[in-house]
């Protein structure tokens, strides 16, 4: 279950990318679905 590690971390930099950005809540927990969809 390596994929899920590397997913999860890809997951939490894509988060911190969106906040730095400002990007709204919505957007922000529309990443969150996509990357657990995936």
């Amino acid at each position: 279950m390596q994929e899920e590690t590397i997913s999860e971390t890809k997951r939490k930099e894509m988060l911190e990318r969106a906040e730095k950005l400002g990007l709204s809540s919505e957007e922000i927990a529309h990443i969150k679905c996509f990357k657990k969809r995936k």
